[in-house]
């Protein structure tokens, strides 16, 4: 039988084991407010996708994923496993924060993590929060948050993958529940022998294959007002990949990746009077390892060791009033080739949440005092007006900032001790339509703005040599655009994004080259048993933002899945990416896959 489901401001719908026709709108975004609300009842622009949305689509990967959400743009450097880059809102890679269940996480050094080393089969939801969070997360959440929360299955579950380029994949996943105690496990094995990703005269012609293997375990205890829980979560990587060719000698062309995180998080719950009180705490020691080496190249080594203790209070002072706010404590090191340096970070934040009849307002504010630079202010402010029941205004406003990275200050012979920290002021207004009951149409519409100063770019003509410096001032905007819809027995999604950007001031460039015009179109039908979906994108060309000159042809690719359920116990699905075998690119230089197919079966064990 058929199910339909929309999810407010996401474009995604869940769709997989459905016994009746309904709408669902209670999708929950945790981390847009660090409180759990509908997604229709948040100010800010948020997309949740949940695991069911994730095994609808089949993506190859977690970038594969976020390509076909609005406000963000991936560029990879080849096929899967490479080095991706991501733009939200016309935002650098750098500027985008990362959150693995509430956690801080990337490297140091280089001042992002690199989501291809995220297994998509970790992955219970994503929230892509766009718009800045600073007054939130501090640091790094210019462009937004990309939240994730890990896999919580409720029974044992085994997926298996091949495809091509000879892609296989296994996971398992399982917990164990008694009384109010439980432990759980998850692991899993990827690899593929990959494609010859660069696209350049006189490069390795070889293929670049990957290799991923994770495993996250933990336990957790509830107890009358609260819990406690331990999770570890290990991400071991290694990749071939190639540079561009050099007079200047040889690069590496593989490496390794270690990514662990360990949590310690205590939640209470606390009735005092009238007032609800939620105390939530946690402990995290974040560690990043990236080895470069090969091709007869010196190896060199990037370690990241990140230690944070987080406490935040939300309170409940009536149904319309609430408070929130929190220290953070996180002290980062980094050691690479002869540099030994670290610096800690202090933060403080207090918000208020109110509701006055049909309109709702909140407001953060926060201070950041990082040893390096002394202390940071940021705010945010939002307010949404429900001008009939399903249609609603509204607006945000806020600011953010972007402390240099280890490399920016402390790399040997092209680095600046001198940096200021990146700032921002960003701006939107929307307009949501998220009905009730049997309404089978919803969308959201947003115009954002962000002006960006102290941006620092890498400056070749720097004297006595190159370094980065704080060159730039700019101004980015544009338009957003998601709708669900149903017609008959056919559930439509369309997200499309607009986005532009003016230099104020620049020398060389430093805004990313991306492409103005992004549309992702998903239709999806389920009749008892079986499910078939087909995808549509097409992106617009990629002109070089400083410049004008052309970059990258626009292109527009297709993909189609089938979902068969063989009973309650076993699920298989096929998936066909770049349908009509597309030649195209994302990075200037590095190629794409062709046609790729993907054949799963999932298992699942009470």
């Amino acid at each position: 039988m058929l199910k339909f489901s929309m999810l407010g401001t996401a474009v995604f719908s869940t769709a997989v084991c459905a016994n009746s026709a309904t709408t669902d709108l209670e999708h929950i975004s945790i981390y847009a407010n660090r409180s759990a609300k509908p997604v229709h009842q948040v100010n800010a622009s948020v997309t949740v996708v949940e695991r069911s949305d994730i095994d609808l689509l089949q993506p190859k990967d977690l970038p594969a994923l976020l390509q076909t959400l609005p406000g963000i743009h991936i560029a990879r450097q080849g096929s899967q496993g490479q080095l991706v880059s991501v733009f939200v809102r016309g935002a650098n890679t750098k500027h985008t924060l990362i959150l693995i269940d509430g956690v801080r996480t990337g490297s140091s050094s280089a001042g992002y993590q690199d989501i291809s080393q995220i297994p998509v089969e970790l992955i219970e939801k994503v929230e892509l929060i766009r718009g800045p969070r600073a007054a939130l997360y501090g640091s790094d959440a210019v462009g937004g948050v990309i939240a994730i929360t890990t896999r919580q299955t409720p029974s044992t579950q085994v997926v298996l993958r091949t495809g091509s380029h000879g892609l296989g994949q296994t996971a398992i996943h399982g917990r164990y529940q008694f009384d109010k105690s439980e432990i759980f496990a998850s692991t899993g094995y990827s690899k593929a022998d990959g494609i010859n990703v660069m696209a350049i005269p006189g490069a390795d012609p070889d293929r670049d294959g990957f290799t991923n293997r994770f495993v996250r375990a933990g336990a957790r205890q509830q107890f009358n007002d609260g819990s406690l829980q331990y999770t570890t979560q290990l991400v071991r990587g290694f990749n071939e990949y190639d540079d561009y060719p050099s007079s200047y000698g040889r690069y590496h062309d593989q490496a390794k990746v270690k990514q662990d995180l360990h949590q310690l998080k205590a939640e209470f719950n606390q009735q005092l009077n009238s007032v609800q009180l939620a105390h939530q705490a946690h402990f995290a020691l974040n560690k990043d390892d990236s080895l470069n080496y090969g091709n007869e190249v010196a190896s060199s080594l990037f370690h990241t060791e990140r230690q944070e203790f987080e406490y935040q209070l939300n309170a409940a002072l009536n149904e319309s009033l609430t408070l929130i706010s929190g220290v953070v404590s996180r002290n980062e090191q980094v050691e690479f080739q002869s540099v030994d340096e670290s610096r800690r970070t202090n933060s403080v934040f207090v918000g208020a949440g109110q509701q006055i009849g049909h309109l709702n307002l909140e407001a953060t504010v926060r201070r950041d005092h990082t040893s390096s630079y002394g202390s940071s202010n940021t705010y945010q402010w939002g307010m949404s007006y429900q001008v009939v029941a399903p249609l609603q205004l509204r607006f945000n406003q806020g600011s953010a900032f972007k402390v240099p990275t280890f490399n920016d200050l402390y790399y040997p012979f092209s680095s600046n001790p001198d940096l200021l920290p990146e700032q921002s002021l960003s701006r939107e207004a929307g307009l949501r339509f998220t009905p009730a009951g049997s309404y089978q149409w919803q969308f959201d519409l947003v115009h954002f703005q962000r002006d960006m100063v102290n941006m620092i770019i890498w400056n070749s003509k720097s004297k006595p040599s190159p370094k980065p410096e704080n060159l730039v001032e700019a101004k980015i905007h544009g338009l957003e655009y998601s709708m669900a819809a149903r017609t008959g027995l056919v559930q439509h999604q369309l997200a499309v994004t607009y986005t532009a950007g003016e230099y104020v001031h620049s020398v060389t460039g430093g805004l990313p080259d991306i492409p103005k015009q992004k549309y992702n179109y998903l239709a999806s039908v389920e009749l008892g048993d079986w499910q078939v979906s087909g995808s549509l994108m097409y992106r617009d060309e990629v002109r070089n933002r400083f410049t004008g000159v052309p970059q990258l042809k626009s292109v527009v690719l297709a993909g189609a899945g089938v979902h068969y359920r063989i009973n309650d116990r076993f699920q298989v699905r096929l998936n066909l990416d770049n349908l009509f075998d597309r030649d195209y690119n994302t990075t200037v230089g590095y190629h794409q896959p062709g046609r790729e197919f993907s054949l799963s079966l999932q298992s699942l064990w009470l």
